[in-house]
């Protein structure tokens, strides 16, 4: 793909951002505007990072940036490395910036490629290798898409051998498969609230599947078995620092980056709800009672922000039972109050014995959110979805589903527990 500066138009091109989703490699001319001196650095830097901006955003996938010079000018990378880190993660940096000469590959008179593509892309297969971090990264995207390919391969033979069978072309085939399957996930009268989020919902596990389910040749395992290596990565500096464990939980158990795509009933959800004293008034309590008051030494005071979280089986979802939507109460605690004074091995005293019926996460941390977190859950409080007004619920993120099932079975298990009669 090919953006020509001399017509580029910011606002053109942003609208079409996204034939760029996915883009690995982008190679950029240093000079792309005439009227410029070679000494007028920056203003090279500026038009080059104005156009990544356009195309990309924050959340793009790692790439590497090539500046196309006619004389390998090596010498801008340390430089424009800088001014990507003064814009202070308005655009997108690459993970690594390399310089190429045009003269190598093609003739800067009429831009005929010499000798063929070969030996350009080579050249780029060879910067990549040298990249250990890059290159490892986008072993793991072949794999994956190999998964998703197969994925693909089977969903066209399924619909293939409807063929015969229906009667209905193959296109009709395919919008039938794909019907079938978003159905089962979620429910016939679902579907037309967000039909790719029930289709993704169908066809995740089996990508999931084939991901960890796979073999790899003697070549590939190699590759990796150099690369995982617990001895080698051990040797290395420890994370201590609590935002960065933070963000590594995220990445598995939290998704906060589009609340939007969510909705406050949706498993795993948590949400926080606009009128809170009417949630209290529902326990029973009035605005003045504490309502986390379940740690010894510990008041409502240490509860940052007092939320829902949706708990609610696939199943009753899709059969749209209301009375099986339940909302568990649930709240944010600061990890800097949770842990003893940060250290993640060990509880402050206010919460050092919490009681059966309190549920505690790992500590989160993203960009975005003011410090790392805590999420606690009472599972002695919750309230079903007709009692609420679901208007009042802002979907803050969704616990993924590893937590929320081991959220789940502790409920489940607290509140199954046998009640017996003692006297000490």
């Amino acid at each position: 793909m090919k953006i020509d500066y001399t017509e580029y138009d910011e606002v053109a091109i942003s609208q079409k951002k996204s034939i760029y989703n996915g883009v690995r490699v982008i190679f950029s001319d240093l000079h792309l505007v005439d009227g410029t001196t070679a000494s007028d650095t920056n203003s090279f830097y500026s038009i080059i990072t104005g156009v990544l901006a356009a195309i990309l955003d924050r959340h793009h996938p790692p790439y590497l940036l090539i500046l196309w010079t006619e004389d390998n000018r090596t010498d801008h990378i340390e430089k424009l490395n800088s001014y990507f880190d003064d814009l202070n993660q308005v655009v997108k940096k690459p993970i690594q910036i390399l310089s190429m000469s045009k003269h190598d590959f093609i003739d800067t008179t009429t831009g005929e490629i010499k000798e063929g593509t070969n030996k350009l892309q080579a050249a780029l297969q060879k910067k990549i290798q040298s990249n250990i971090g890059l290159n490892t990264l986008y072993q793991w995207d072949y794999e994956a898409q190999k998964a998703v390919h197969e994925t693909l391969y089977e969903l066209e033979q399924l619909a293939l051998s409807q063929v015969d069978v229906t009667g209905n072309s193959f296109d009709e085939s395919v919008m039938k498969v794909l019907n079938e399957l978003a159905k089962g996930a979620v429910g016939k009268d679902h579907i037309d609230n967000d039909p790719l989020q029930a289709l993704n919902l169908a066809l995740s596990p089996i990508i999931q599947d084939k991901l960890v389910s796979r073999s790899c040749d003697s070549v590939v395992l190699n590759y990796w078995a150099d690369l995982i290596n617990t001895t080698r990565a051990d040797q290395l500096n420890k994370i201590e620092d609590i935002n960065v464990v933070g963000k590594y939980n995220k990445l598995l158990h939290l998704s906060a980056y589009h609340p939007n795509s969510y909705q406050a009933t949706d498993l795993g959800v948590v949400s926080v709800y606009s009128d809170f004293n009417d949630i209290k008034s529902q326990f029973g309590l009035n605005e003045n009672e504490p309502i986390f008051l379940d740690f010894p030494n510990q008041n409502d005071s240490e509860i940052v922000e007092p939320m829902l979280i949706s708990i609610s089986a696939f199943c009753d979802f899709a059969q749209n039972k209301a009375r099986s939507q339940i909302f568990y109460l649930a709240g944010i605690v600061k990890a800097t109050d949770y842990y003893k004074k940060g250290d993640l091995t060990k509880r402050d005293s206010k919460f050092s014995k919490p009681p059966a019926n309190i549920w505690a996460s790992p500590c989160f941390y993203y960009d975005g959110c003011d410090e790392a977190f805590v999420i606690v859950v009472n599972a002695n409080r919750f309230i079903t979805g007709v009692q609420l007004d679901k208007s009042l619920l802002t979907v803050k993120f969704r616990i993924k589903e590893q937590l929320i099932n081991q959220l789940i079975v502790h409920i489940t298990n607290h509140q199954s527990r046998p009640g017996i009669i003692q006297l000490f």
